[in-house]
């Protein structure tokens, strides 16, 4: 379980960001997300209620990318979260085995 804490004044745009090995499948279900690299897989609950995006070698936005030497780059899974949100707030993102 990962628990963010907000406390805010106003309005603001919120963006959580998990990032995944270039070899990881994502797959949506919703808020739900399976990312599987071989046989072995993890199941991430997202908070309800934010835009779900899976990035992978994406210009626009940029994201979705890994570099493993100096220049060097490849498409890699990055999982973004956003929504609006106001006053405090706390975010529960869950990563389960299978």
């Amino acid at each position: 379980m990962i628990r963010d804490t907000l406390e805010m004044r106003g309005e603001h745009d919120i963006e959580l960001f998990f990032h995944c090995h270039e070899e990881c499948e994502v797959r949506q279900e919703g808020s739900r997300l399976r990312i599987a690299r071989g046989r072995d897989a993890v199941t991430l609950s997202l908070p309800e209620g934010g835009q779900v995006r899976v990035l992978r070698g994406s210009m626009a936005p940029i994201g979705g990318w890994v570099s493993r030497a100096f220049d060097r780059k490849q498409p890699a899974p990055t999982i973004l979260w956003r929504a609006r949100l106001s006053g405090n707030a706390v975010l529960r993102s869950e990563i389960a085995c299978g």
